[in-house]
């Protein structure tokens, strides 16, 4: 998967916890999510891996704050994607 296309899942999770919280900055139940996803979605824009890996675990630690069922089960499934992804990359030289 491209760089972009882990972009564009991070912003559909983004807009989606977003409406599920009502448009919420931070604040909500959600609001902790929606901050560990943007810190994900920044480490990725910036080529920070161990972040990016961080700041998705995060976000998964705090799916209790999806109060739908079905949508929590979607975001756990794309985050576990995500997660899955990095996992299958080759850790760049002089960063191990």
């Amino acid at each position: 998967m491209s760089q972009v296309e882990e972009l564009n899942l991070l912003d559909e999770l983004i807009a989606g916890v977003s409406r599920n919280d009502r448009g919420a900055q931070s604040e909500g139940p959600s609001g902790l999510m929606l901050e560990h996803l943007r810190a994900a979605r920044s480490s990725l824009l910036g080529a920070m891996r161990v972040e990016y890996n961080f700041s998705l675990e995060s976000a998964i630690a705090t799916l209790s704050s999806v109060p739908e069922k079905v949508a929590r089960l979607k975001v756990k499934h794309v985050l576990q994607r995500l997660i899955d992804l990095q996992a299958e990359k080759p850790v760049p030289l002089g960063s191990a």
